[in-house]
């Protein structure tokens, strides 16, 4: 919703150039993917006028579900770190406290990197996982009703099918950054994405639309 309410605001300021008949094309990598697909997903119902100036997006390194991510990256040597801002953004988000679930380690790096970027945590944290973070009894993430309700909002998968044509690329090579791409159920990624769930939200699309190449 940011990202469209960013195009109103670009198309009705003189100073940018851009005017109510200007055509838009949506781009963006890894969190820039999140922005894009969601508002591409977003913009028929949220912003119909923006939508039918947008000519296409383009993505790479795309999260779809959330909750696969994190069992995917978990115990990962690069990419653990991760979870830790994950929790950190959903808790501001939606404005949910995960002190009670976590335990004295895991509410230290919660704390500690509460104003880290993601470059604080690449290979900073290598095998950390989640039931190292968590209280005993919150071993399985999933028993966090908080985390787990907020985690099936942002899942791409349940996100309206967009109406511009798009362009997907995501790799499978995580295994050269530590990340155990044969963890049962999760399959290969980039090392953050998961590869599967990336095809699997395409292939609606390459359906009703036809407009998917497989390079």
């Amino acid at each position: 919703m940011n990202t469209l309410d960013s195009i109103r605001a670009a198309t009705r300021s003189p100073e940018t150039g851009l005017h109510s008949e200007t055509r838009i094309g949506l781009f963006g990598y890894s969190g820039g993917a999140i922005a894009t697909n969601w508002a591409a997903a977003l913009a028929p119902s949220y912003a119909p006028e923006v939508n039918d100036r947008l000519v296409g997006a383009a993505e790479g390194g795309v999260l779809v579900n959330p909750a696969r991510n994190l069992g995917y990256i978990s115990g990962s040597i690069g990419w653990s770190g991760v979870a830790v801002l994950a929790i950190i953004g959903i808790a501001r988000s939606y404005d949910e406290d995960f002190m009670p679930y976590l335990n004295s380690y895991g509410a230290q790096l919660v704390t500690s990197l509460n104003d880290a970027s993601i470059a604080n945590v690449l290979f900073q944290y290598p095998g950390l996982t989640w039931q190292q973070m968590a209280k005993p009894e919150y071993a399985d993430p999933s028993t966090v009703t908080p985390l787990t309700n907020a985690i099936d909002k942002i899942n791409l998968g349940s996100a309206p099918t967009p109406t511009i044509p798009m362009f997907i690329g995501q790799g499978a090579g995580g295994t050269l950054e530590g990340t155990d791409g044969t963890k049962p159920g999760i399959g290969p990624g980039d090392g953050v994405m998961v590869t599967g769930d990336v095809r699997a939200l395409a292939r609606p699309v390459l359906r009703h639309r036809k407009q998917f190449h497989r390079v």
